[in-house]
């Protein structure tokens, strides 16, 4: 049986609930630690740069995320390509979120 076109997007969508809820988790309804969420979703939490609370429409990016990693990593034609695609995710990923802890606004933990 040929292997799914879409299973990296697959697995990542599968992946990302429990790395929201572990966010919820570690950040304690607001009074807990918010570096992981930062960390983990840095799409969805940049505005923390500027602002001192999260919005709707970037928690929904933040979600949608690591299905839109996956889907641009099964977009690949070729395996160099999806490597390619991948380190290129990895390094746009953790660049934002080493920018936002380093630049975040002062009253996030």
């Amino acid at each position: 049986m040929k292997s799914s076109r879409y299973k990296w997007t697959i697995k990542l969508t599968l992946l990302t609930p429990f790395l929201a809820l572990l966010s919820l988790f570690l950040m304690g309804g607001g009074y807990g630690w918010a570096t992981p969420t930062m960390i983990l979703f840095p799409f969805g939490s940049f505005i923390l740069i500027w602002e001192n609370q999260l919005s709707i429409p970037l928690l929904i990016i933040g979600l949608l995320q690591y299905p839109a990693y996956g889907l641009i990593i099964d977009r690949a034609t070729s395996l160099k390509q999806r490597q390619i695609r991948t380190v290129a995710i990895v390094i746009c990923h953790l660049a934002l979120a080493i920018i936002i802890i380093c630049r975040k606004n002062p009253e996030w933990r």
